[in-house]
């Protein structure tokens, strides 16, 4: 019961598992940078007067599949991974059905040793980053509802992925922050 169970939750095309068969997980060392694009998609309009939504989608490879970078062994940051995640907080939900839990990823050495892993992973991410405000920079009127916007002020109204964290207003580290739903969290670690 629980392999067929299973193997339905996998053919389910709005689960998880869906989404991730759609994606290509590969190693930050093995990204190949002319193979990355960013297109616009449109999302159907929910009523009649409404116009669609506009969003902006990376995509890898000719098939043009979502891309998943793996990350490498790296120092983690526990900011809302407690049982509450983001509940209670000023924007957070009041049911723990709608909590996000972050973990952040960090660029600082694990027990002294500096890693090429991690510097190449940061840099495939800042990669990433760039395209995609250079992507809303030249399509600023469908994605932003903007004109004559500057690249900066683009990059302004979009968040990053890296961000510099600071102690005493000088720079130390770079971290990427990873959330998911706990119900992400339970069904990822249940099939692995």
């Amino acid at each position: 019961a629980h392999a067929s169970a299973r193997a339905d939750l996998l053919r389910a095309p709005h689960s998880p598992a869906a989404a991730m068969s759609a994606a290509l997980f590969m190693d930050a060392q093995d990204f190949d940078q002319k193979l990355l694009g960013v297109e616009l998609h449109y999302m159907k309009p929910a009523g009649e007067n409404q116009k669609p939504k506009s969003t902006v989608r990376v995509t890898y490879g000719p098939n043009k599949r979502a891309l998943a970078l793996i990350s490498p062994p790296m120092a983690a940051d526990w900011p809302l991974l407690g049982p509450e995640g983001n509940m209670g907080s000023k924007f957070g939900p009041d049911s723990p059905d709608k909590a996000v839990y972050t973990l952040g990823l960090a660029d600082r050495a694990i027990e002294g040793i500096e890693s090429e892993r991690v510097q190449r992973f940061f840099a495939v991410l800042n990669l990433v980053d760039e395209r995609v405000a250079d992507f809303v920079y030249t399509h600023q009127k469908e994605v932003l509802n903007a004109r004559d916007l500057s690249l900066e002020a683009v990059r302004g109204k979009m968040s990053p992925a890296v961000k510099q964290r600071y102690d005493n207003d000088l720079p130390t580290y770079k971290r990427v922050n990873v959330s998911v739903r706990i119900m992400d969290y339970i069904y990822i670690a249940g099939c692995s």
